[in-house]
């Protein structure tokens, strides 16, 4: 069984009854309070998808699969060789038949703690995303109609995460294969948060470009106009404030989701599981989230010049 199992699952039913709450009419402060709390428990809940999967596989040759089960808490693998076509045991696994364990091994890398598949990333995902967009902090506005939709979703969301875990803790799911190609040995394809960095400065251009256009757009929202647009305070002031917020935000919810994924096991079975993907998501969904809450919304001429503009944006 994964650590926080039982722990997890229970915030996850406390979540879908909050969610429950706020199908029902409420005063507007009690709504925003149990929002704040909700997106905190989705953020923790998040976490615990990214924790390495059980079961796991691996196809030496065209004639011998290797699988086994890998014990979540301390890392140790057990399994069987078996035959590819009829999967009948060949034998137990060991460090001199089987490229698995030698992969799993950290003695074999010097201690390179290789990233090994989550239980659910597309979970882990879905939670942030619903945590970003649900917390009042981010003053994303819909109809009550389209708020009510959402928390239906994510209801079924909840619901599936709690049937996933159970899966997973009984070892139904089916086997991850670690097999890049035949005769090759087991790999896991993972790019951390500071190598997808460096992927993304070479596109810098054009992410400069798309965040421009966003808060271009985001200058819309809450009633503003195109003429009230004063280009050098967006460029200037206001994308570098919401960008580096962003990063800021979503490298605290990678240090928490990294924790969460190894809170309770065992120092030498720690690895790194948060993708440099689940990052950028998170980055772009919260300047997003910017664009949406008004932050660049225009300020008309007579406001930038009088004394109410000086008061709020002068240092």
């Amino acid at each position: 069984m994964h650590p926080q199992s039982g722990t997890t699952k229970g915030v996850l039913i406390l979540c879908m009854v909050i969610l429950g709450i706020l199908l029902l009419p409420l005063p507007f402060t009690a709504y925003k309070i149990l929002k704040f709390f909700l997106s905190l428990f989705l953020l923790y809940t998040a976490g615990f998808f990214l924790r390495p999967r059980k079961n796991l596989m691996f196809t030496p040759s065209n004639d011998r699969v290797e699988v086994g089960t890998r014990n979540p808490s301390d890392g140790a693998f057990t399994g069987k060789l078996k035959v590819s076509t009829t999967y009948e045991d060949v034998a137990d696994l060991t460090e001199e038949n089987s490229q698995l364990v030698r992969f799993l091994d950290n003695a074999h890398f010097l201690c390179e703690r290789k990233s090994l598949p989550p239980i659910s990333l597309k979970v882990s995902l879905g939670l942030v995303i619903a945590a970003v967009v649900m917390n009042p902090l981010t003053r994303v506005h819909m109809p009550r109609v389209d708020w009510m939709f959402l928390d239906v979703v994510v209801l079924g969301l909840l619901a599936y995460a709690v049937y996933l875990i159970n899966e997973e803790n009984d070892g139904k799911r089916p086997a991850f294969s670690l097999t890049r190609t035949i005769g090759q040995p087991p790999e896991f394809p993972f790019m951390g948060f500071n190598d997808t960095c460096r992927q993304l400065a070479k596109l810098w251009p054009a992410i400069a470009g798309g965040a421009f256009v966003i808060g271009l757009l985001g200058t819309q929202i809450g009633g503003g106009k195109f003429e009230d647009i004063h280009l050098g305070y967006l460029v200037l002031m206001q994308m570098p404030i919401a960008l580096g917020a962003s990063l800021f935000i979503a490298v605290m919810i990678y240090q928490f989701m990294g924790a969460v994924a190894n809170k309770d096991v065992a120092e030498t079975a720690r690895r790194e599981q948060v993708p440099g993907e689940f990052s950028i998501t998170v980055i772009a969904l919260i300047y997003i989230a910017f664009a949406l809450g008004g932050h660049f919304t225009a300020v008309p001429e007579e406001e930038r010049t009088g004394p109410a503009f000086n008061d709020r944006y002068d240092p």
